[in-house]
């Protein structure tokens, strides 16, 4: 295993060398027919298709280096972006869970002892659990006298 990561980081490094050399060569060659071209008064007739094969190479040898140094940065970009994208996720994940809790939660408001999901009233003070039903239809807090819509006596 070592040996693989001894190979690994030579090819890194060759890459992280000869991929931007290769791409700014590619770079300098098309840029040189492309400004050539732009810069003669008559470009059709100063022989500007001899230099076409540089601004094909050019485009080739830019690609290359473009995707050697795309290669060589691709860890090191990976794992700044699981860095910065951990905190978050990590942050994501603990309200979801929470939220979740919370959700298949029977807690008591009074004594805060867990009880069973079906369970109307608290095991250990007897507290109610659930929200009181109103003849109105109105949802009421389980220690509510009254009703908060009609004012029905619950």
């Amino acid at each position: 295993m070592k040996q693989f990561n001894e190979k690994h980081n030579n090819v890194k490094m060759i890459l992280k060398i000869v991929g931007p050399i290769t791409l700014v060569v590619g770079l300098f060659l098309f840029g040189s027919v492309f400004f050539s071209f732009f810069n003669m008064s008559d470009p059709f007739n100063n022989n500007i298709f001899s230099k076409m094969p540089n601004a094909f190479i050019g485009i080739i040898l830019s690609a290359i280096g473009s995707a050697m140094t795309n290669f060589a940065y691709m860890g090191t970009v990976a794992k700044y972006t699981a860095d910065e994208m951990t905190p978050i996720a990590s942050h994501v994940i603990k309200n979801i869970k929470t939220s979740l809790d919370e959700k298949d939660s029977n807690e008591c408001p009074k004594c805060h002892i867990q009880n069973d999901l079906d369970a109307s009233f608290c095991d250990h003070c007897g507290y109610p659990l659930k929200k009181l039903i109103c003849s109105c239809g109105t949802q009421n807090e389980s220690d509510a006298k009254y009703c908060k819509k009609c004012g029905e006596a619950l």
